[in-house]
């Protein structure tokens, strides 16, 4: 497994090894293959070697703990990814709103955005912005359909990521 960054049209800035892949702590999957805990969606790849130096090429860093009561419902946030659509070309969504805060089963957050994410979007990064800066705070998982809405579902940064 590799990680590229900077990806656009089958060419990459920056790419290294993935050295090691961390998964949700307790991620368990029903007979059909999907997880129990949707908020256990997520996973961390730690790379190989550190990708820096970069002109145009910064990362963005993690909400930090004593941010996230500022992640409110009906506030704003972004998102991008590479949906189904326009896999070869990142989409950001600049402009959309957290529509819901909601607890799993299990006692992880799940957030529910109307940011336009479809399809292809899954692992993609959540982010609002905090004093100017965009910082991470959760994970694009799955299209959620329902009462004539499509929303986003996310994976809230859990606790134990942050600082």
């Amino acid at each position: 497994v590799r990680f590229q960054a900077g990806y656009s049209r089958g060419k990459h800035l920056a790419y290294s090894k993935v050295r090691e892949i961390v998964r949700a702590p307790g991620a368990t999957m029903d007979r059909t293959g999907k997880l129990t805990d949707p908020a256990k969606d997520w996973a961390v790849l730690k790379l190989a070697a550190e990708i820096s130096g970069i002109p145009n090429l910064q990362p963005i860093p993690l909400v930090r703990l004593k941010d996230l009561p500022l992640l409110k419902d009906g506030g704003e946030i972004s998102q991008a990814g590479y949906s189904f659509d326009r896999a070869q070309l990142l989409t950001i969504v600049d402009s959309c709103r957290l529509v819901a805060n909601c607890q799993s089963q299990g006692g992880g957050t799940i957030m529910l955005h109307d940011c336009d994410a479809t399809f292809g979007d899954s692992g993609s990064p959540v982010m609002m912005r905090i004093d100017g800066d965009l910082r991470v705070v959760g994970i694009n998982s799955a299209v959620w359909r329902g009462k004539g809405k499509q929303l986003g579902l996310a994976v809230r940064l859990p606790a134990g990521l942050l600082d």
